[in-house]
């Protein structure tokens, strides 16, 4: 499987489910959906049922499906489950931290938690037996 980790674009102060992207986010997450439009195309996008996921995942061409299961919240362990589960080759998951950068961590072989920033994207090939980091992509800084 090719598990692709995008973290939500740069949000609003508020809090709770309904805190959109600010300026900067939709452009750090125009940056992100054209990197994967170029590299992987027509990849199935799963996001959390928050409004900041689910607007980062608008700047990717595919249709994003929201599941409350990548809510913030939840474990890393369960929504890798619910990530494998899911029965896709490749699968672009659109969070949140802590979880992510938890999930990036095991993901990587590595303890505790990695330092995801927002709109960043890392890809992960692998299965349960292990995985591998084959590419990553940092938004370049914008202004609002």
């Amino acid at each position: 499987m090719q598990l692709i980790l995008w973290r939500h674009a740069s949000a609003s102060h508020y809090t709770g489910y309904d805190r959109a992207l600010d300026p900067i986010g939709h452009k750090q997450a125009e940056q992100g959906g054209q990197w994967l439009a170029a590299h992987y195309p027509a990849t199935p996008v799963y996001t959390s049922s928050a409004l900041r996921a689910q607007e980062t995942a608008a700047h990717y061409p595919q249709p994003a499906q929201a599941f409350s299961a990548l809510n913030p919240g939840k474990s890393a362990n369960a929504i890798l489950d619910f990530l494998l589960d899911a029965g896709e080759e490749r699968l672009i998951a659109v969070g949140h931290l802590p979880w992510i950068g938890q999930l990036a961590a095991y993901l990587r072989g590595e303890q505790g938690y990695f330092p995801f920033n927002h709109g960043m994207i890392l890809v992960f090939d692998g299965d349960t037996s292990g995985w591998q980091m084959r590419a990553s992509f940092q938004p370049q800084p914008v202004s609002g």
